[in-house]
C-alpha cells in the first residue's frame, strides 16, 4: 500500500469514527439532559420556613442531597468529555488527512503530466505508434503522459534472413524479455509494448535487429 492508499483509508476510518462520536455524543447528551431532569424531581428538597412550624431537615441532609446530586451530574458528563476529546482528536486526523491526500493528488496530477522526451539514442529505424498503430509525430512525442501505452517498432528490412529484433527503453543492458519475434507485416517492423512509467522524464530506446547467418547487427 503506498502513502496514497493510506491517506485514502485513514481519511475513511476517520471520517467514519467521526460520524459514530456524534452519534455516540448526541445520545449522551440527551441521556444526560433526561437523567437529570429526573434527577432534579427525586433530589426536590423541601424549603421549611419557621413560620411554618414544620421541622426543616437537618443541613447536613440537605448538603448530603446536593453533593450526590453534583457527583451524579459530574458522572454522568464523563462520557461526554471523553467523546469530545475523541471528536477532535479523529477531526484532526480527518482534515490532515484530506489535506495530504488531496496534496498527493495535485502531485500525482502534476507527475501524469510529465512529457518525456523521445530520445533515438543508438539505433536507426525506430518508431513509436499508439494502440491504432498510428504512428505518434516528434510533437506528440513530447507530451506523451505517464501510465500511457505505446508501441516501440523498429523497422526489418525486407528480403533478408532477419528473424527477430531486441528493443529495450531507459535500460543499459540487454535482457531476455528485450527480445521480440512479433511483427507488423504491413509496416515491416518488430514491435514490443511499453508503458511509461510515472518520473520518466524521457525515454531512451535502443533497438537491434538478428540475422539467422551474422547474428546481432549493430549500426
Amino acid at each position: 500500500m503506498d502513502i496514497a492508499d493510506f491517506l485514502v483509508s485513514l481519511n475513511k476510518i476517520s471520517l467514519v469514527a467521526l460520524l459514530i462520536i456524534i452519534g455516540f455524543l448526541s445520545y449522551q447528551i440527551y441521556l444526560l439532559k433526561k437523567e437529570t431532569e429526573n434527577k432534579k424531581k427525586k433530589l426536590v428538597i423541601p424549603d421549611f420556613k419557621a413560620s411554618s412550624g414544620a421541622t426543616p431537615f437537618p443541613q447536613s441532609m440537605q448538603t448530603v442531597a446536593q453533593e450526590e446530586k453534583k457527583a451524579y451530574i459530574k458522572s454522568s458528563r464523563t462520557p461526554i468529555i471523553i467523546g469530545v476529546i475523541l471528536f477532535f482528536i479523529f477531526g484532526i486526523i480527518f482534515i490532515f488527512s484530506m489535506f495530504r491526500s488531496k496534496s498527493e493528488s495535485q502531485v500525482s496530477d502534476q507527475d501524469l503530466g510529465v512529457t518525456p522526451i523521445v530520445n533515438f539514442v543508438a539505433s536507426k529505424g525506430i518508431k513509436i505508434y499508439n494502440q491504432n498503430w498510428e504512428e505518434i509525430s516528434d510533437d506528440l512525442l513530447r507530451k506523451i503522459k505517464s501510465g500511457q501505452r505505446i508501441l516501440v517498432g523498429v523497422e526489418t528490412i525486407k528480403d533478408t534472413d532477419i528473424d527477430m529484433a531486441r528493443i529495450r527503453v531507459n535500460k543499459n543492458m540487454w535482457n531476455q524479455d528485450d527480445i521480440t519475434i512479433d511483427l507488423n507485416k504491413k509496416l515491416n517492423v518488430f514491435f514490443k509494448e511499453h508503458i511509461v512509467s510515472t518520473g520518466e522524464s524521457f525515454l531512451k530506446v535502443e533497438a537491434q535487429l538478428h540475422s539467422k547467418t551474422d547474428g546481432w547487427l549493430r549500426d
